[in-house]
This record gives structure tokens, sequence and C-alpha cells, in this order.
């Protein structure tokens, strides 16, 4: 059974966390006023470029995680959409003009790579929670896994 991402991610934090999240599974165009925890899911680098401009510099919410898949790798980046530096840092990453995360063909469909960056999202919002600092980056690919701080 195909499961949406956003139903999956939620279902797995709210085990993993034992907390009740509020998760919206709709085509985001700016219609609805975004607060709390944002967690970006997109396959689409215009859609993600949009929610990233609605909710920059917006002080009702103090933390942004973009996850991306590719293949076997992921990403998962954590931003204060507030802090002048990580803005700066992050939308380096935005660049449009910029090819997608790609994979060869038989590496399309590795479901590892998705699940670990649930895994993290899981980690970053605990340390989020307990007040630890966070990496702007998270990265890996099968078992190596690096973290990048700002």
């Amino acid at each position: 059974i195909e499961v949406p991402k956003v139903i999956a991610l939620k279902n797995r934090l709210e085990a993993w966390c034992q907390v009740s999240i509020d998760a919206h599974q709709e085509k985001f165009e700016g219609q609805a006023e975004l607060s709390g925890i944002v967690v970006c899911g997109v396959d689409s680098k215009e859609t993600r470029a949009q929610i990233w401009e609605h909710i920059k510099f917006n002080p009702n919410i103090p933390l942004y995680l973009d996850g991306r898949v590719g293949g076997k790798r992921f990403k998962l980046f954590a931003v204060n959409p507030c802090d002048p530096q990580l803005i700066e840092a992050y939308e380096t990453q935005l660049d449009l003009s910029k090819p997608p995360m790609e994979a060869p063909c038989t590496a399309r469909f590795a479901p590892q790579a998705g699940m670990a960056l649930d895994y993290y999202i899981w980690v970053l919002l605990n340390k989020y929670i307990v007040g630890d600092k966070l990496p702007f980056l998270v990265a890996g690919q099968d078992l190596d896994v690096r973290t990048v701080f700002r």
C-alpha cells in the first residue's frame, strides 16, 4: 500500500516522539499562514523556493526542516528562518539553476534514504526540543552520514 510521504512521516514521528502532529497533504500555493515547526518534503525546487519565501523572516516559525532525497542519498537542512547567517547559507542551496539531486536509474527507488531522512528529522526535532544546537546540514548515503554546523 502506497502511503503519501507526509502521512508516512507523520505516523513515524508520532510513534517515535509520542506527540501529535498537524500534517497537511495539500499543494502549497501560499494560501495558508504557516506557524510552528515547518517540515518541507516537496519534490519541486520551485515549490520549495515558494515555501521558503513564504516563511523567511516569519517569527512564528522557529524551525524549518527541508528534507531532500535522491536515490540512496539524502540531505536535511535545519534553518531558523529569522537568522540572517542561516538564511544566506540556505539560499545558496535554493539555486534554481542547479540540477536537483539525481541518481542512476538503478538507485531511484532506494527506500533506505527516505527512512534515514525520517530518522534524522526525528533526531533534530528531539535536539530542538531539549535546546541543543542543531547542525545546518545532515547529509548521507547508506551508512556514511556527515553534519555541518554554521
